[in-house]
């Protein structure tokens, strides 16, 4: 890339509600950050609708879910479950802050997420595809390249970082060298409440599936999100 390339600290592909989350939270930190998606504004999306509790939470954290009531989404207050010719139903008890559950649209959850991103800081550029990553002499991610709509020749750099323990949220990377084939139980005995997500190995990343877990060689990360405490009360 030339020095006329922008350069961010985080490039992140997609600004659906992962990534517009993922780029508001690290923007919010002070990072630098590009998020570049291949669709335009509040498109909408094949997607169940349905947030649980925890999701309504994180909303209610990050000052969000009162722009998702205020467009018009019914509050959920009880859930019937039908089991053949039983039926349940339950009722959803106020907690921390949260007295119902929700299920916006994507045309209505997207937006908030991605708006809460750019008034923290965050480049959005609608109309980019990424065709693929550019690496360093280490092979580790060092920028993007792709087009956009036009057809324009598209590049980014990201800073190259040693993984270290970020916060996020109060959720924190945990990252683990390993010499050894990964056991899920020994790691979980010694972190029970961490979530192991992937392996990382000479800039390659290879996702954690249920039932089959990669042997991790010398100089392998095994990456784990810890989840914050909830409150107390």
């Amino acid at each position: 890339m030339t020095s006329s390339t922008p350069r961010y600290d985080t490039i992140v592909v997609g600004s659906r509600a992962s990534g517009a989350a993922t780029a508001m939270l690290l923007a919010r930190r002070g990072q630098r950050v590009l998020v570049v998606d291949r669709s335009q504004f509040g498109a909408d999306t094949l997607s169940t609708h349905a947030l649980m509790r925890g999701a309504v939470l994180q909303l209610h954290r990050w000052g969000l879910l009162e722009r998702i009531i205020a467009a018009g989404t019914p509050p959920i207050r009880r859930t019937t479950f039908d089991y053949g010719t039983d039926r349940v139903e339950i009722d959803v008890k106020p907690a921390h802050g949260v007295d119902a559950l929700y299920a916006p649209r994507r045309t209505v959850l997207d937006p908030v997420l991605v708006d809460a991103a750019a008034h923290a800081g965050a480049e959005i550029r609608f109309g980019v595809s990424v065709h693929d990553v550019r690496r360093d002499r280490q092979g580790r991610v060092a920028g993007v390249t792709g087009r956009d709509r036009a057809g324009r020749p598209f590049a980014a750099d990201a800073t190259v970082a040693e993984l270290d323990q970020r916060v996020l949220d109060g959720w924190r990377v945990r990252a683990t060298p390993f010499t050894d084939a990964f056991d899920r139980k020994e790691y979980l005995r010694v972190h029970p409440r961490a979530m192991p997500l992937a392996v990382v190995r000479n800039g390659r990343v290879s996702w954690l599936e249920a039932g089959h877990d990669p042997k991790v060689g010398a100089g392998g990360l095994l990456v784990a999100l810890t989840p914050p405490r909830p409150p107390s009360g």
